[in-house]
């Protein structure tokens, strides 16, 4: 992970490059590209709902009553959640989109918007799904087969270290892929074709410039979004601590019809509304200007090494 002689980054750039146009054009980011993003992701966990309900609900009605969930995970489970990732992966790829060409002076002009629906959105799409293989999926499966080794070692001390080791190991290794290719996104934008090893190459001196400047960004936000929706939150969580939120022992044994009014009528009350419609309203809007950050300081890391190699 470390870098290999001197970096052509600053972390000041990069921080500038990602806030930079915030000041003057926050409100028209926010309409033309947080509107748009807001419905569809709305849209999303609408379907995501209903799906879910559909396909989880006997599992969690089982489990409410104390009994064994009979869970089928690989023709039932996984097949919907890949299916819920695979659309979740929509909405990113249209603001990714919008927001590079909003970066690189192309303005907010689409069809929906600033929304388009073109060969942009596809490779981003297609870029988030090799994104998810590298980073977390192939690590996930390399340190579980380490962990499963311990199931046939003997050595009671050897089991630990196995299992310690694949503990402690899967979030560096995802941090350490997630930033050597973090410019998968902005270099797949730039060049108008899918890349994904160029971005292993682009990172190879400039690992810790990146991973700090990141860091910073991602703080920053989750800072943010953490003091913004508190107060929804705790207005929410005191509405319901002392329901079957707080209790779900309440729906133990219940009829499937009077859970589903009990939750209805919870979940529908004045105060669950306000902060739930005040969190979504609040995310979205600090997600939006995250993701626009990420998109200018991932732009402007990737020309500027490019621009540099190239002068080399």
């Amino acid at each position: 992970m470390s870098d290999q002689g001197q970096s052509d980054l600053e972390i000041g750039d990069i921080l500038n490059a990602g806030f930079a146009r915030f000041k003057s054009d926050w409100f028209p980011l926010l309409i033309k590209v947080g509107i748009p993003y807001f419905l569809i992701v709305l849209v999303y966990w609408g379907m995501m709902a209903w799906w879910g309900s559909r396909v989880f609900w006997p599992i969690i009605q089982s489990i409410i009553n104390g009994e064994k969930p009979q869970i089928d995970f690989v023709s039932t489970v996984l097949p919907n959640m890949a299916g819920m990732v695979a659309l979740a992966f929509v909405p990113l790829s249209l603001i990714r989109a919008a927001l590079y060409r909003y970066r690189a002076g192309e303005g907010l002009k689409g069809r929906f918007f600033a929304f388009r629906f073109g060969a942009d959105e596809r490779r981003q799409y297609l870029a988030s799904w090799l994104v998810l293989i590298v980073v977390f999926i192939l690590p996930i499966a390399a340190l579980s087969a380490l962990a499963s080794l311990a199931g046939i070692v003997d050595a009671q001390w050897v089991k630990i270290v196995l299992v310690m080791i694949a503990i402690m190991a899967l979030p560096l290794i995802m941090i350490a892929l997630g930033v050597r290719f973090s410019l998968i996104f902005a270099q797949t934008f730039m060049q108008k074709r899918m890349v994904l090893w160029q971005s292993w190459s682009l990172t190879r001196r400039h690992f810790w410039v990146l991973f700090l400047s990141f860091s910073v960004l991602m703080v920053l936000f989750s800072l943010v979004l953490f003091a913004v929706t508190t107060p929804a939150n705790i207005l929410f969580y005191a509405q319901q601590a002392t329901g079957w939120i707080g209790d779900p022992e309440i729906l133990k044994n219940m009829d499937p019809s009077d859970i589903r009014m009990l939750m209805r009528e919870t979940l529908l009350s004045r105060e669950t509304v306000i902060a739930v419609i005040w969190i979504m309203l609040a995310g979205t809007a600090i997600n939006l200007f995250r993701v626009s950050a990420f998109a200018g300081a991932t732009l402007f890391a990737a020309q500027t090494i490019n621009q540099k190699a190239s002068a080399k």
